[in-house]
């Protein structure tokens, strides 16, 4: 089955989707075969020029996707920051952002955005081991003998 439905050709045999074809103007944003031409090995090695932690950004948005290419204009945007902020200023929002765990387009753009990235990370927290003898701990004997409930 063939349908036209303004700017895409969408191609269906027995309802599974063999071609989905794009023409799009430059205003609109880019044809599928411009977006084809990126594989993740480019985006990370894009990233890589940048930095380790822009590197590290890049492979995460495209590695805990189920299909990389889902990942690409997260990707794009993260490159594209260093544009308007500079390579220094994007490794350091990365860095910030894998240090607080908010590895996203957004996160890194609000990282740049408050200035965060000119200031120093935050100190990562010490565990302290929970003690193992405690008074208000109960164990297993506890619910042994007392099995009618409380």
């Amino acid at each position: 089955m063939l349908s036209v439905l303004s700017s895409f050709v969408v191609i269906n045999r027995m309802g599974s989707l063999l071609v989905m074809a794009c023409d799009c103007s430059p205003c609109r944003g880019p044809t599928l075969n411009k977006i084809f031409q990126w594989s993740p090995s480019r985006l990370i090695q894009w990233a890589e020029t940048i930095g380790p932690a822009t590197a590290a950004v890049v492979n995460t948005l495209l590695t805990r996707r189920r299909h990389p290419e889902q990942g690409y204009r997260s990707c794009l945007g993260v490159l594209r920051l260093e544009r308007l902020y500079g390579p220094a200023r994007v490794e350091a929002a990365c860095r910030r952002a894998q240090a607080i765990d908010a590895i996203a387009y957004k996160s890194v753009q609000s990282i740049l955005k408050t200035g965060l990235d000119q200031q120093p990370l935050p100190e990562p927290v010490p565990t302290v081991p929970l003690p193992i003898a405690h008074d208000h701990l109960r164990g297993t004997t506890y619910y042994q003998h007392h099995e009618g409930g409380v």
